[in-house]
């Protein structure tokens, strides 16, 4: 069965006026379709029917349909306008109560064998208890409507004014015949709204809601008795803002038309960018459980969004700057809030009676604090409050009026603060935050890694250490001991910029709650360390070194090690030069190399690791005073002066176009050989070469040469 079919909103029969006890002969001129909401003083009804379902046995029990448990209606809100003046054409209707007013909100349960959409009755349960707020001399009835005078001394009808001409209408203390086990064989249940013989000229009825014990709406009609979508439960509901242009061209939203539940504030309109919710804009909106402001939306004014009881959470964004004066008032659904750094002001009575709220974190912008900002808020057990916050005003946090104090509530502040001070000053429980970390430095860096130390936080449990990449800071690191005050990035880039911060943080039962971050550690890294250094070419006098180009260097330093410690023996400042020669070295002598790159940070030259060591020897010296020291007609003699860089001599003859090896001379003293088996009178190429062995390799000197001519007999 369908919830239009199972709720519906039909003209009242003339046994129902008659039960009603009313004038004889009144229009009721509410219908099933398109009724007309207006109440005149002729004594119109506006009824509401919920049937029992015929294909449940005819038992109105517990019966569950789009999400409305039925026996869960414990009471009814219409909201209602009046015009202006009234029927006699005089000012005087912006009090509802005047002592004169008739009228009255009925509760009545009829039973027996119905007819759905029909007025067939055949048994009638007449009304075992009807709310009255009426003058009224016939009956003898002289009740004012928000005094106690109903059963218990509790209040029947009690009425608040929304705005001008506006007002809600509420019925206390209603018994369901569907929880209390009288709703057997009972057919339909009903809800009138009557005004007859008063001095308002004309009530007319904006909306209908069916409340739980709760006071929140079940169900909500709209004033021409349709069942307003989505008020059962349901989100695909449509809804508009209204919006007025503001002298800067931009919009402020007004009000609203439709039934919002998740509502979505668009952040232009029309091209025009909405900066404003506007005072009173979704005050008392019934319907409305969430909402997200655009990041456009700079204030949001004075009561936008006060008594709006479904209202369970709210995005503001962070470019709102103000939250003015009870806002979120009476949004008693409302569970968290998150207050962005960019609020600088939050207004007084700005989420008072918000008394689901739990939780709340207010951003470190916040400057001010209005009185009675959180009062009434009776679950929220505990705050923190940033350290700008330079005043808080009289019951903003920890209070509840008539209640007293909050039950278990805290304050976590930082020493010396507003919050600290109001604290004490209203004898509220509080807890000090870890205080800012200090001494946050460099301790230490790496081509692939960065070192951060920082002083002990004695009021800490531990630390949070956060990197910034990727345009926003990301937590690298938790640190569980408050005497750990370093911490080491490794996995980085060589020669690259890195920032970092660390806040302290300490536990409070399951919370954590921060200190304010150090100053930022903006360091770099080394530049990485050189690969492929080896020896390039070799001389009697010089090495040569060469190795791989490192991108994230500068430029180099070749060091030499001599006289037991390494040497600055060259800085190339070109990272594309990648060789160097080292001359003036002695022949046949071992040399050690280590490169280094190196990258300018500002005025700060920072080092990679060396390379690994080269190490080498020079080539012997050249030979001297080579020539010809005998001859013969078959043979020459070729005498050197003594290579004290040598271990033995390499001789060669030019012989068929070429130098062919012709001695091996394998002892440094000896600097003589002779040639023999050659042609007379015939001249003969010889030169003569140095040899070192390194190792197993054979290092040689330049050559020495001479010629010379056997004798012709």
């Amino acid at each position: 069965m369908s919830i239009k079919k199972m709720l519906t909103v039909i003209a009242a029969s003339a046994a129902c006026v008659a039960a009603l006890s009313v004038t004889a002969g009144a229009n009721c001129l509410m219908e099933a379709k398109d009724p007309d909401r207006a109440l005149t003083s002729s004594s119109s009804i506006w009824q509401l029917r919920i049937y029992n379902d015929p294909a449940k046995n005819d038992e109105f029990v517990y019966q569950v349909e789009n999400n409305v448990d039925y026996s869960k209606i414990t009471g009814v809100k219409f909201i209602v306008t009046v015009p202006e003046k009234d029927s006699d054409g005089a000012d005087g209707n912006r009090d509802f109560w005047d002592g004169g007013t008739g009228g009255g909100v009925v509760f009545s349960v009829s039973g027996g064998d119905i007819e759905q959409e029909t007025d067939a009755w055949d048994t009638y349960h007449w009304p075992s208890r009807q709310f009255w707020g009426v003058y009224d001399e016939a009956l003898e009835i002289f009740t004012d409507p928000n005094k106690e005078d109903g059963e218990n001394g509790k209040k029947d009808i009690s009425y608040e004014k929304v705005s001008d001409y506006t007002y809600q209408l509420i019925a206390n203390d209603f018994v369901n015949p569907l929880a209390n086990g009288d709703a057997k064989d009972i057919g339909c249940m009903q809800v009138c709204l009557q005004e007859w013989g008063s001095s308002i000229a004309q009530m007319e009825v904006l909306k209908c809601e069916v409340l739980d014990e709760a006071g929140n709406a079940l169900l909500t009609f709209d004033g021409n008795g349709k069942l307003i979508e989505g008020s059962d439960g349901s989100d695909n509901v449509s809804a508009e803002c209204l919006t007025e242009a503001m002298a800067d061209g931009t919009l402020k939203v007004t009000g609203y038309t439709g039934t919002p539940v998740d509502l979505e504030i668009p952040e232009a309109i029309n091209g025009k960018k909405v900066t404003q919710i506007d005072k009173d804009a979704f005050s008392n909106c019934s319907t409305l459980r969430s909402v997200t402001i655009p990041d456009s939306v700079t204030k949001i004014d004075v009561r936008a969004f006060m008594n709006c009881k479904k209202l369970e959470s709210v995005k503001i964004p962070s470019g709102v700057t103000q939250i003015g004066a009870g806002a979120f008032a009476g949004c008693s659904a409302l569970k968290s809030v998150n207050i962005p750094d960019s609020v600088t002001k939050i207004g007084n009575e700005a989420f008072s009676r918000c008394t689901s709220l739990k939780n709340v974190k207010i951003g470190n912008g916040v400057k001010e604090i209005g009185q009675y900002a959180f009062d009434v808020c009776r679950s929220l057990k505990s705050v923190i409050i940033p350290s700008g916050v330079k005043n808080i005003g009289e019951a903003a946090f920890g209070f509840a009026r008539m209640y007293g104090n909050v039950e278990g509530f805290k304050i976590y502040c930082y020493s010396g603060t507003a919050g600290e001070k109001y604290a004490k000053n209203n004898k509220l429980t509080y807890e000090l935050l870890p205080a800012k970390v200090t001494g946050a430095k460099l301790g230490g860096r790496a081509a692939d890694a960065l070192r951060i130390n920082w002083t002990k936080n004695a009021s800490a449990d531990g630390y949070i250490v956060e990197m910034y990449q990727g345009g926003k800071w990301v937590r690298v690191a938790k640190i569980t001991s408050n005497s750990t005050t370093t911490f080491r990035k490794a996995g980085l880039k060589a020669s690259t910029v890195y920032k970092f911060r660390v806040k302290a943080y300490k536990m409070c039962g399951t919370t954590a709650v921060y200190s304010a971050y150090s100053t930022t550690v903006t360091a770099r890294t080394n530049p990485s360390v050189i690969k492929d250094a080896k020896l390039g070419g070799r001389a009697a006098d010089a090495l040569r070194i060469n190795w791989t180009k490192n991108a994230s260097a500068d430029g180099y330093i070749i060091e030499m090690y001599q006289g037991n410690k390494w040497v600055r023996v060259g800085k190339i400042t070109n990272n594309s030069t990648t060789t160097f020669r080292k001359a003036g070295l002695k022949a046949s002598t071992v040399y050690k190399f280590r490169v280094r790159a190196y990258k300018m940070s500002g005025s700060t030259a920072l080092y990679g690791n060396y390379s690994a060591t080269v190490t080498a020897r020079t080539n012997p010296s050249v030979m001297k005073g080579v020539k010809i020291a005998g001859k013969a007609k078959d043979a020459l003699r070729v005498n050197w002066t003594k290579n004290t860089s040598a271990q033995g001599y390499i001789v060669e003859m030019y012989k068929g176009g070429k130098w062919v090896r012709a001695a091996k001379i394998t002892n440094g003293n000896t600097t003589t050989f002779r040639k023999a088996g050659l042609a007379k009178n015939t001249t003969y190429k010889f030169r003569v070469k140095a040899y070192y062995m390194s190792g197993k390799t054979a290092l040689y000197g330049n050559y020495g040469s001479v010629s010379g001519k056997t004798l012709a007999k």
